[in-house]
């Protein structure tokens, strides 16, 4: 796709909401005065591209840990010059995530966002804050084919071990946005469903013992002896972890840049690692 008919994909795109047309008239304002839109020489703004990956059955989603953004999210990356942005989204996704089994769902855009990005340090430089005007695949891979990670942008759960199966849930222990009572509702609700978990933000100067109540609320339906396991610094110079268990990680000292990590039933301590089975018999 070259850059013109990308340029009339984006017109005919029709936004979902407010800030999705606002985006649109951005994007296409800025591939429209921009020679270099497509390349990272343009510190204030790049294009970039995206993927949400379903599977077959559209009851998963694909996503990874971002080392840059401390979070997690879909997958993508930058353009570097190529205009065919849904081929740099299957390209980035295969790159990021160690598939090959990738096709789209649809070739037309499934989102179109202007992304902030902080200023950062990749590679040894640093990176000033700049905008990613990003465009949004929709694609699907196999469920069953085994994920890699690319440890230089996403990393966590490959540390421990493979703590993660097929189904798992992610939730933030900060009460900022989200009122305490709400995530203990969904502490609740992913105990009880027996999903592993993974939990951000679990601590802070002012939380300092949120990661004990989060315990406390899963000790009501988990048993102490349940595999866990939490990673420091993920990404960073010091990354550690530590796999212990439900018990044991009531009284951890963690921070905000920890990721802790839940097994259910089926998750097992192998060789000092966090391992959790997807149905196949382990010898």
């Amino acid at each position: 796709m070259n850059r013109q008919k990308l340029v009339s994909q984006i017109r005919r795109y029709v936004p979902y909401n407010e800030q999705e047309e606002a985006d649109k008239a951005l994007i296409l304002n800025w591939i429209e005065k921009n020679d270099d839109a497509f390349l990272r020489d343009n510190v204030v703004a790049h294009m970039t591209a995206s993927a949400w990956v379903v599977d077959k059955d559209r009851s998963k989603v694909l996503m990874v840990y971002h080392n840059i953004y401390h979070s997690w999210s879909w997958l993508g990356g930058h353009a570097d010059g190529e205009t065919d942005l849904l081929a740099v989204a299957i390209r980035e996704v295969k790159e990021e995530a160690g598939i090959s089994d990738v096709r789209p769902v649809s070739e037309e855009i499934f989102s179109l966002e202007s992304l902030t990005v902080d200023g950062h340090v990749k590679k040894g430089r640093y990176v000033s804050s700049h905008l990613h005007l990003n465009v949004t695949y929709l694609l699907e891979a196999d469920s069953e084919e085994q994920v890699s990670v690319k440890a230089d942008e996403n990393s966590g759960a490959a540390v421990l071990g493979a703590p993660l199966n097929h189904d798992f849930c992610t939730i933030s222990l900060s009460d900022l946005l989200t009122p305490w009572d709400k995530i203990e509702k969904r502490l609740v609700a992913a105990a009880e469903g027996d999903f592993v978990i993974a939990l951000y933000n679990p601590s802070s100067h002012k939380r300092k013992d949120y990661l004990m109540r989060a315990c406390d609320i899963l000790l009501r339906a988990i048993e102490p002896e349940r595999p866990c396991g939490y990673v420091e610094n993920i990404g960073r110079e010091g990354t550690s972890y530590t796999v212990c268990t439900l018990g044991e990680l009531r009284s951890a000292q963690v921070n905000m840049f920890t990721t802790v990590f839940i097994g259910n039933e089926g998750t097992q301590i192998i060789d000092g690692k966090l391992v959790t089975r997807r149905g196949y018999q382990i010898e």
